[in-house]
């Protein structure tokens, strides 16, 4: 069967067949790359002068050391990455409550829709990061490879690796699931 491109109807209730979801992944990478570039521009700008910024920013090399084992070697790498951060929490905040009608019990097509909207954010942020990282480890040199140390691409890797393998096929096997749902909206929405 050749790949046709979906109808909008199709797009707006992210219907469950392949040519659908792929489009609407790719359609939320881009769309999450935009937000999540404006937004660490935006949060690096706004919070440089504040004078809690030494603190966050400790707290975060903290974390990221003791946590994920990721190394950064430079405060301003660190302070990318911390507000880079607050856009990926953000695209699970809006990815995990638009899976929150259908995980509460919901049955309607408006919440099933809703849902695998959801998970297609997650999916979009992930090509996206994905791309992203290839990028700047092979095109952006030194300056490239030291903002993705070994211990960050190896938790990326498993990361995104399960989301992308689970994601489409859940929503084309099981796009009226309650419990798929809940499980994406607890995975995107729980304190990370």
């Amino acid at each position: 069967m050749p790949f046709s491109l979906p109808s909008r109807l199709d797009l707006l209730a992210a219907a469950p067949n392949l040519p659908t979801q792929l489009s609407l992944a790719a359609l939320n990478a881009v769309v999450w790359y935009v937000v999540i570039t404006l937004a660490t521009w935006l949060l690096m700008r706004t919070f440089r002068s504040k004078p809690w910024r030494k603190r966050w920013l400790a707290m975060h090399k903290q974390t990221a050391e003791k946590a994920y084992m990721i190394v950064l070697d430079s405060d301003e790498a660190i302070y990318e990455m911390a507000c880079a951060f607050l856009g990926v929490l953000s695209q699970h905040l809006v990815g995990g409550l638009l899976c929150l009608p259908s995980a509460l019990g919901y049955s309607t097509e408006l919440a099933f829709t809703l849902a695998r909207h959801g998970t297609l954010c997650e999916v979009g942020w992930e090509v996206q990061d994905v791309v992203v990282r290839v990028w700047q480890c092979t095109a952006s040199g030194a300056a490239g490879r030291a903002k993705n140390p070994a211990g960050l691409v190896l938790i990326l890797v498993l990361h995104h690796t399960m989301a992308m393998s689970l994601a489409i096929p859940m929503n084309l096997w099981y796009p009226r699931n309650h419990y798929v749902h809940e499980a994406v909206c607890l995975l995107q929405v729980r304190v990370h």
